[in-house]
């Protein structure tokens, strides 16, 4: 199980073990793929195994000429010994899911530069049952210590952030995960910049007096 435990959901091959397999006994394999609550039968497989064998779900599938798919499926296993006694069925429930969840983000304005304590919103959508974190990454990749960090959410498919406490380059990063372990993410930079512009201007002189005979030359600067 490679996301939560013990939920029967994965994006990993299954594969379980056979206990208590008696010698010679014929360990039988019923496959169904579960859709929109309906079963299929896949096929049956027939097989001795030692008394004690791990089988995965992949290989039981080429053996009636199917591949492995995302789906759910169902494995019903009996066994029968030599003298003919039936044991009860077991059964197998598990999804396998290898396709990460979605995040569509607005990155119209893929780098944006604002000033501090700018509020910024985005369009976001989360593929269903899935969780989503929103982290923010400084330059070097860092993620950043962000005394804001409990405005950084997503409600009603919207990304809000505020970005008090912060400068420089960032980048606002939103990550996906579903129930199987898959994963997305989405980001946008976003450079910060909390230093006002500054102009300079030179000032007259005292000889400066007739705008008609006005030399000195003037400097403005500014960023």
């Amino acid at each position: 199980d490679s996301g939560n435990a013990n939920d029967g959901i994965t994006n990993v091959a299954p594969e379980f073990s056979l206990g208590n397999v008696e010698s010679l006994a014929t360990t039988k394999f019923q496959i169904f793929q579960v859709q929109g609550g309906n079963e299929l039968l896949l096929g049956t497989v027939n097989q001795i195994y030692s008394p004690s064998s791990t089988v995965t779900l992949k290989s039981l599938l080429q053996s009636i000429n199917k591949s492995l798919s995302d789906g759910e499926y169902r494995v019903v296993v009996t066994q029968t010994d030599l003298a003919g006694n039936v044991s009860s069925s077991k059964t197998l429930q598990v999804t396998y899911d290898t396709a990460a969840p979605s995040v569509t983000l607005d990155t119209s304005a893929a780098s944006l530069n604002i000033a501090t304590g700018t509020q910024l919103t985005r369009a976001i959508t989360i593929g269903q049952s899935s969780t989503s974190t929103v982290k923010v990454l400084d330059a070097s990749g860092q993620e950043v210590a962000n005394p804001n960090a409990s405005l950084f959410g997503i409600s009603n498919g919207v990304l809000t952030g505020n970005f008090s406490g912060l400068q420089g380059q960032n980048t606002v990063q939103v990550s996906a995960s579903d129930a199987a372990g898959n994963k997305a993410s989405q980001s946008f930079s976003v450079n910060v910049d909390t230093i006002a512009p500054t102009i300079s201007l030179d000032a007259l002189s005292a000889s400066a007096v007739n705008p008609s005979s006005l030399t000195q030359a003037l400097t403005l600067t500014g960023t």
